[in-house]
């Protein structure tokens, strides 16, 4: 009877034992089902979250641009971006519906959906943007330079009847040479001449408040997003390729993003190879550094500048000359050089500045978020 007992004894254990392995089993796998459901849940929303925040540097960048993205491989996971044009609240907006996926081929598959709201509308063109070259001093062409205000597209085509000035001066115009001047008057446009038509250019004007007399101030100050010192700061921070030198010849081309060019006083950077894009500062707080002989581009975004000499390549996009008492003299072109305006560069120039961290950018047309 007592072995008998003994063997009941030890089946009951067994018994129990292989009850509780299989609940300890059971729970410790679900545990582990729980574990990487909840991972793949944060990484579902963090590549969705990335996403929406792609599509916002994209906008700030295009305003027009409504491609997202397919299928694309983030951080571990496949991100998907839709845009639309809706209205929300009342107002245009661009609805970004931006969907991250985590775990795929596996059971714990998730996905994350971001829904953001942007409000509809290009990037304003800055206020002190008046002409393809805008100065705040006397100005001389000479040789075949072309300045010309009718409206390009970033791709070179003509937008009729919505261009601007060839020049605009707060001092006087002095055209020589063969240099022509083009633009558009009263929604006409008219095509470079020798001497320009009247119509479309202005010289000794009177710039309202005073004529910008910093970088920052071009693009609207500390009320627009940027306070003294913040054109400098992001070319010093590298974002999407920006640079800040203090010496040309370590510049890597093709230009990206902010370039900021911070002269000594009274020196000069010349020849120059401008080629690239996004904003161009030549600039320093003496109000007196020269780009000259600009021989290499072409260049297409906006260009600001305390003193700006010879212009010998292709500027599509604008110009702006700080300095009203340059010391290298007034002739901006004496040769073969073309200045285009194309409000579209200039867009696509101040709205990737207007992304970059604070003060402005997509993030700040953001109406609603919803996770």
């Amino acid at each position: 009877m007592f072995g008998k007992g003994l063997l009941i004894f030890v089946l009951g254990v067994i018994s129990i034992g292989g009850y509780i392995f299989s609940d300890l089993f059971f729970f410790s796998d679900q545990m582990t089902r729980n574990t990487v459901t909840f991972f793949n849940s944060q990484s579902a929303n963090n590549v969705a979250h990335a996403g929406a925040n792609m599509a916002l540097r994209q906008l700030a960048n295009n305003s027009n641009w409504r491609t997202g993205f397919n299928n694309l491989n983030v951080m571990g996971g496949r991100l998907n971006v839709t845009l639309h044009d809706v209205t929300f609240d009342g107002q245009s907006t661009i609805l970004i519906r931006s969907i991250g996926i985590a775990g795929l081929n596996t059971d714990e598959i998730v996905r994350d959906t971001q829904l953001v709201y942007v409000r509809a509308g290009a990037v304003a063109i800055p206020t002190t943007v008046r002409g393809a070259i805008t100065t705040n001093n006397n100005v001389r062409t000479l040789g075949n330079l072309v300045v010309d205000g009718r409206n390009y597209s970033a791709a070179g085509n003509l937008l009729s009847g919505t261009g601007t000035f060839a020049f605009w001066s707060t001092r006087n115009i002095d055209q020589g040479g063969s240099s022509s001047f083009g633009g558009t008057s009263s929604g006409s446009d008219i095509v470079p001449s020798s001497p320009a038509n009247a119509s479309i250019f202005r010289e000794n004007q009177i710039f309202a408040g005073g004529f910008p007399s910093t970088p920052d101030s071009v693009l609207g100050g500390t009320a627009m997003g940027f306070p003294p010192g913040r054109l400098k700061q992001i070319a010093m921070s590298g974002v999407n390729g920006s640079q800040y030198t203090t010496d040309p010849r370590t510049l890597t081309h093709p230009l990206r993003g902010v370039t900021f060019v911070e002269l000594p006083s009274g020196d000069n950077w010349g020849p120059a190879n401008i080629t690239g894009s996004g904003v161009l500062v030549v600039s320093n707080s003496a109000r007196n550094a020269e780009i000259r002989n600009i021989n290499w581009g072409p260049f297409n975004g906006l260009m600001i500048a305390d003193d700006v000499t010879r212009i010998h390549t292709d500027i599509l996009g604008g110009l702006i000359v700080l300095s009203n008492a340059p010391p290298s003299g007034n002739t901006i072109g004496n040769g073969n050089g073309r200045i285009r305006y194309s409000s579209e560069t200039i867009q696509n120039a101040v709205g990737l500045v207007r992304g970059f961290g604070t003060g402005g950018g997509s993030h700040s047309m953001v109406v609603a978020w919803r996770d």
